[in-house]
């Protein structure tokens, strides 16, 4: 009865080391993944919360694509600033040229 306590121990203490193990590879590679930190971070929460992944995927997909967007738009003021200013300058200079 003892031997067999103790063989029931030793399972159950294997399994667990297996378990560990797994859970160490697993944050290993997370680690090793070649990408950005924000990548990371949304790779560990999918893994930390396996049944909610697919909504954590479409929360990111959905960031990323508000990010881009937010970057387009600042760019696209920018182009027209910068073309607002050319203007302004072509716009003096016909203007100089015309008073000679």
């Amino acid at each position: 009865s003892q031997y067999s306590s103790l063989l029931m121990e030793l399972k159950r203490t294997k399994k667990e080391v297996a378990q560990h193990g797994a859970a160490i590879n697993t944050v290993k590679v997370l680690l090793d993944i070649d990408g950005s930190a924000e990548l990371k971070k949304t790779i560990t929460r999918i893994f930390a919360d396996p049944q909610n992944a697919a909504a954590i995927s479409e929360a990111e997909a959905a960031k990323r694509q508000s990010l881009y967007q937010s970057e387009r738009l600042r760019l696209q003021q920018q182009q027209q600033e910068e073309l607002r200013d050319q203007r302004q300058e072509l716009e003096k200079e016909i203007g100089y040229l015309l008073t000679e």
